[in-house]
């Protein structure tokens, strides 16, 4: 009864996360933006690659974040015990930071 209670908790700071994405995108769709044009190819690719990587540092640092809220170790239950439902909760996770991140850098 105490894992099922654990993974409760984790589905729902999860599913907290991808509510925050959503909402953060919808409020990016609602206001007016200037679209940023590079003036070169070269630039367009170096800024492509800064925002890539800068992105996937954050994402990194948000998992080990949730991983450091939650109250068993995400990586052992994923890949020593193949727990599937902790598995779908850290993907709804990664997905809801990356919007996030993404969103912020398209603001």
């Amino acid at each position: 009864m105490k894992r099922f209670a654990t993974i409760l908790h984790g589905s729902a700071c999860g599913m907290m996360m991808l509510a925050a994405a959503v909402r953060a995108f919808a409020q990016v769709g609602e206001r007016s933006r200037t679209v940023w044009d590079a003036p070169t190819l070269l630039n367009s690719i170096v800024s492509t690659i800064i925002f890539g990587l800068l992105g996937t540092i954050l994402t990194i640092v948000g998992f080990k974040l949730f991983d450091a809220l939650t109250p068993f170790h995400l990586e052992r239950e994923v890949c020593e015990k193949q727990n599937v439902a902790v598995a779908l909760v850290c993907a709804a996770m990664m997905l809801g930071i990356s919007l996030i991140i993404a969103l912020t850098i398209l603001a």
